[in-house]
């Protein structure tokens, strides 16, 4: 297995996942329920 390489992916999904978390916090679209984006992104 290529432990690095999954590695690596976990932390970028992470990070995105962050990310989008931010921007909406920003817009004030975070606690309007599962946004769509992040369910994209998670998905």
């Amino acid at each position: 297995m290529d432990y690095k390489r999954i590695a690596k992916k976990i932390i970028d999904l992470r990070n995105a996942d962050l990310a989008l978390r931010d921007q909406l916090i920003e817009n004030g679209q975070l606690s309007e329920g599962y946004n769509q984006e992040m369910k994209q992104l998670h998905n």
